[in-house]
């Protein structure tokens, strides 16, 4: 029997394969290679999904749930600033620190990071994942010097996941087998330089998909969606507070460096 899928969604150019453990079992994630078409269309499909969704068979247990969140925050007054914004933007190790609790993300190098989530609740699943992703800047625009777009991409995860007791639940329901997870999570994002000139704008989405235990198809079709109308919000206000807070403070310690390496110019060529 399968525990559950869980599924965040962000989008990685490469295959990978991730070996963990679950409650002291081992376990081995294989995962397929972000630029096959059948990715790509999946990624889209995610990212255009909308705020919020939820889809439930309860004849076999099949769930599907997630959201997307828009990206926004202004950096600048003025527009002209644009080609300042976008430099900062090429440099994917500063934008990487930005986007994150710098608490809770570890650079591996290589545009590899770690990013840790914080402990959300299904029902009586309850997990605390780390998300190992890919972050890296390419041009959007070939024949434009400054126009680059920031993609994130998940490539391997720890799940980190606890099954709950509720009354009445025996002490072996605590037993999770990797044969019963069968867990994956992905997280895409795209961010770029915002049509005014001033600032950011891109948007990040996350899918979940699994069959749940017979025990959790019998609950009505009103809490499961409550329980995930929570968790979206949850990674959804955590995702963009963490956005809001780290570019703004990124980009000011990135523009004082520009304006100090202007003056330092101008200052040498008057002493010339």
């Amino acid at each position: 029997m399968k525990l559950f899928n869980c599924m965040f969604l962000v989008s990685v150019p490469l295959s990978n394969a991730f070996v963990g453990q679950i409650n002291g079992r081992p376990f081995t994630l294989v995962l397929t290679s972000s630029s096959s078409p059948s990715f790509e269309a999946k990624r889209a499909n995610i990212l255009n999904r909308g705020e919020s969704f939820f889809v439930l068979d309860k004849t076999d247990g099949t769930i599907e749930f997630g959201s997307t969140a828009r990206l926004v925050t202004t950096l600048e007054k003025n527009p002209g600033a644009k080609s300042v914004i976008s430099k900062w933007l090429s440099k994917e190790d500063r934008v990487a620190a930005s986007i994150w609790d710098p608490n809770l993300i570890q650079s591996h190098g290589d545009q590899r990071y770690t990013l840790e989530v914080m402990t959300v609740q299904f029902v009586t699943i309850s997990l605390a994942p780390k998300v190992t992703v890919s972050m890296w800047t390419e041009k959007k625009n070939a024949h434009e010097e400054d126009d680059f777009l920031f993609r994130i991409e998940s490539i391997s995860f720890d799940p980190n996941i606890q099954l709950l007791l509720l009354p009445g639940m025996p002490s072996t329901s605590t037993i999770i087998t990797a044969q019963d997870l069968g867990i994956h999570i992905e997280v895409v994002g795209e961010l770029g330089v915002s049509k005014e000139g001033t600032g950011l704008s891109g948007t990040i989405g996350f899918k979940t998909q699994g069959t749940l235990p017979k025990l959790m198809r019998v609950l009505p079709k009103s809490i499961l969606q409550n329980a995930v109308d929570v968790i979206n919000k949850q990674i959804v206000n955590f995702a963009i507070s963490n956005f809001k807070r780290g570019a703004t403070m990124e980009y000011s310690k990135y523009r004082k460096e520009v304006i100090a390496e202007y003056e330092a110019r101008k200052q040498q060529r008057q002493d010339q």
